[in-house]
């Protein structure tokens, strides 16, 4: 484990100092967006939020081919080890209903990984709007940029 003196933040993995200055300033403000380039350590950061901030429920939106990278990243990244990361992207609505439903049941820090073409569908919707969300963090955000499709709208709720 490392643990960076002055701000107390504590790490998995290193941190290189552009990752640091990142989740200083997200920790801070409480949100924002990091707009740096492919393999800079986006996702890191984010994992070590999540574990920083002490979040009980995220929900992460993202490409259906970026799905799949997220648990590997808590397993690299995260000092909590007995986060419950749902992989959801390949399950009908009724099944990621049950799976998430399964999860708040049994009291864990949970985080959902689900695709942006499925997060505003039928009875998925429904379950994300009602449930209490400590973060929402929308990978390659571009994906939403026109407030008009369904998906940006449902998101901006």
């Amino acid at each position: 484990m490392f643990i960076h003196k002055p701000t107390g933040l504590k790490f998995k993995t290193k941190p290189w100092k552009h990752q640091l200055e990142a989740l200083k300033f997200l920790i801070n403000q409480g949100f924002g967006a990091l707009y740096t380039d492919m393999g800079s350590g986006k996702t890191k950061v984010m994992v070590d939020l999540i574990n920083n901030a002490g979040y009980n429920k995220v929900l992460i939106v993202a490409p259906k081919k970026v799905c799949r990278v997220w648990p590997k990243e808590f397993l690299t990244h995260s000092l909590d080890q007995n986060i419950c990361v749902l992989s959801l992207e390949n399950l009908s609505g009724e099944k990621k209903c049950s799976e998430l439903i399964k999860a708040e049941n049994l009291h864990q820090r949970i985080v959902a990984v689900v695709n942006y073409d499925s997060v505003w569908r039928e009875p998925f919707r429904s379950l994300v709007l009602k449930t209490k969300w400590d973060a929402c963090i929308c990978d390659e955000s571009h994906r939403i940029k026109t407030p008009s499709a369904k998906c940006s709208r449902m998101l901006a709720l």
